[in-house]
This record gives C-alpha cells, sequence and structure tokens, in this order.
C-alpha cells in the first residue's frame, strides 16, 4: 500500500485476502509489529483461524488474539510475544491507556468493520491512539458498507487519516465472475407474549415522540420511527 486505504468490497469479495497480503508485504518493509482489530472476540478468532494457514512466517511472528479474556496481568507478555496481534478494540484501548502497551513499534493497523470508526467507539479511538504514537504509522481499513451518510464517511477518513479510498461492487467486471451468489432464507420467528409485554411500554414512548414531532411539522412520515429516521 502506497498509503492509508479504506477498502469497500462486498461481503465475500476478498477483504480478508488482501488484509492478509498487505500484513506480509508490511512486515518484509518495516520492522515491527502488526495489529489487527475486530469489533468482537468471535471475529478475531476467526481471523487468527483463517490467517494460520496461509501465513508462512507464523512461527517467527507468533499470531496470537488479545481480548478481556486475558488477565491485565498476563497481557504485558503476550503483547511482547507476539509480532501479529488480534485484538478487540476495547483491550487495545485499555492497554494503551494504561501504559501497558506502547505502539510506538507497530507499523500497520488493520481495522476490521471499519464502519464502526466513528463517535465514541473504542475502533475509532484506538486508531486516534496509533496515529498518535506510531513511528511509521499505515492502516488498511475494511468494510462492506462504510454508511449511508456522507459524514459518516468523511469521519472515518478523517479519524483514520485515509489517503487512499478503494471500492468495488458486485456488477464490477472485475469480482462479478468470481462471486458466488447470496441465498437468503428468510425464517418467521414466533415472538413470546412475555416478549411483547416488555417491548408495549417502549412502543408507547415511541409513538408519543412520533405525534409530537409531527406537531411541531418535523417528522410527517406515518409510522414509527426507525434508526435511519
Amino acid at each position: 500500500m502506497a498509503g492509508s486505504t479504506l477498502l469497500i468490497l462486498p461481503t465475500a469479495a476478498g477483504k480478508t485476502a488482501v488484509a492478509w497480503m498487505s500484513i506480509v508485504e508490511r512486515m518484509e518493509q518495516s520492522m515491527g509489529w502488526a495489529l489487527v482489530i475486530a469489533p468482537t472476540v468471535a471475529l478475531s478468532n476467526q481471523h487468527l483461524e483463517n490467517a494460520l494457514p496461509v501465513l508462512s512466517k507464523t512461527d517467527e511472528w507468533n499470531p496470537i488474539v488479545l481480548s478481556g479474556q486475558q488477565t491485565a496481568s498476563k497481557r504485558p507478555e503476550l503483547w511482547n510475544g507476539s509480532k501479529l496481534v488480534f485484538a478487540t478494540p476495547q483491550v487495545v484501548r485499555n492497554d494503551v491507556a494504561n501504559g501497558v502497551l506502547s505502539l510506538e513499534e507497530c507499523c500497520l493497523l488493520v481495522v476490521d468493520e471499519a464502519h464502526h470508526c466513528t463517535g465514541e467507539h473504542a475502533m475509532a479511538e484506538v486508531a486516534e491512539m496509533y496515529l498518535s504514537q506510531s513511528k511509521n504509522p499505515l492502516i488498511l481499513a475494511t468494510t462492506a458498507s462504510p454508511g449511508s451518510r456522507k459524514e459518516q464517511v468523511h469521519e472515518i477518513c478523517r479519524r483514520l487519516k485515509i489517503q487512499k479510498i478503494h471500492l468495488r461492487t458486485r456488477e464490477d467486471p472485475m469480482l462479478a465472475e468470481f462471486l458466488a451468489e447470496l441465498e437468503v432464507e428468510e425464517m418467521g420467528v414466533a415472538v413470546p407474549s412475555e416478549i411483547r409485554d416488555l417491548v408495549e411500554p417502549f412502543r408507547i414512548w415511541q409513538e408519543g415522540i412520533v405525534d409530537r414531532e409531527r406537531r411541531l411539522g418535523r417528522y410527517v412520515m406515518p409510522g414509527r420511527l426507525t434508526k435511519q429516521d
């Protein structure tokens, strides 16, 4: 990579493979270690499992997963013993804030599910810590959808200091012939009456907001408020 990049590819289009190639390239060019952050422990574990068969220097790099499941007293030794760490952003943020971890020698930060890098999310905070500490920072941020609002995309690029955006859709000729069609099966689930009873106060509260906004002329669409609204 010639600069910090936001990679936007459809699901199952090869974002992870690009990340592995970027890690290998960067580690061969620079001294230091690489950090991959993902929003959940399960996703971090999945990345490690997928990386082990394809990376040739696993014995040298000693890839590991770090999360809150390891005690704070054990993490310094684990951080120091690996050159490729998959971690949840919360544990990175906390260990940097507590002086347990320095990102000075980290030569590459891979941010998976980069659309989370807004507001006070730990992923955005880790990226800012990395950019302020690393001697030679480089970020690869990956996502299938950076957001529906320009403001959100701009915030991601600003906070990660993105220099390039690489975007390809499912219709792109370079991808189309290699993508498998996704089969979606909808399954209806009966909601127990107990759950409906728990939701009812919230529904009433929400409808009150809708009615008030309509009277003020700020909300004219029928139906309930949604996250998009």
